[in-house]
């Protein structure tokens, strides 16, 4: 439930990389723990396609700011656990949790991710609340946009209203951001 990136620093997140790594081994994850993802990016929008287990999503070199992401769990670990996530966004904050595929942070809207927070948590427990770890969500959305789609909240989602997962880590490595090296977080994960 650490943070990866920066918070009041105005940095931006560029790419990130995310992946389960098995207490037992500390390596990759395995095929029955995966995770994808991808990101809205300055100037490109939604990637077209998903990636999955530490390959990266976004932009190294180009400076295109992070502005929105999905994560999602597959294989054998999305029967047991949710995986919930949030973003630090320009002039938002910490925005609400999402989960399960639904998008967070901004599109439309010019405004960069600066962190990112995310959590794996069994499906018989309750939801990180909005205080988390040290962190407090400022935003009452996980998702903003100009454009018409759905801005898909957190109470959406029904009977989860806080608590936290237990066991493995998650690795949520922010890559650039700005000129920062960001670095890697240990998030609970699934046993």
């Amino acid at each position: 439930g650490a943070y990866a990136g920066t918070r009041n620093l105005g940095k931006r997140l560029e790419e990130l990389q995310v992946q389960i790594v098995p207490k037992e081994s500390k390596n990759a994850s395995t095929k029955e723990e995966s995770v994808s993802y991808r990101v809205h990016r300055q100037t490109y929008g939604w990637e077209p396609l998903d990636v999955s287990d530490g390959t990266v999503s976004g932009s190294t070199g180009q400076a295109k700011r992070l502005e929105a992401i999905q994560i999602y769990l597959t294989g054998e670990v999305a029967n047991y656990y949710d995986i919930y996530y949030r973003v630090h966004a320009q002039s938002y904050g910490w925005m609400n949790w999402a989960a399960n595929g639904q998008k967070a942070g901004t599109a439309g809207l010019a405004k960069r991710l600066e962190a990112i927070q995310i959590v794996l948590v069994k499906k018989t427990d309750k939801a990180p609340g909005a205080t988390f770890n040290g962190v407090t969500s400022a935003a009452s959305a996980c998702y903003v946009s100009l454009r018409s789609e759905s801005n898909n909240v957190l109470t959406a989602l029904g009977n989860h209203s806080g608590g936290s997962g237990t066991g493995d880590t998650v690795k949520g490595d922010t890559g650039k951001d700005n000129g920062n090296t960001g670095g890697t977080t240990d998030i609970p994960a699934p046993p």
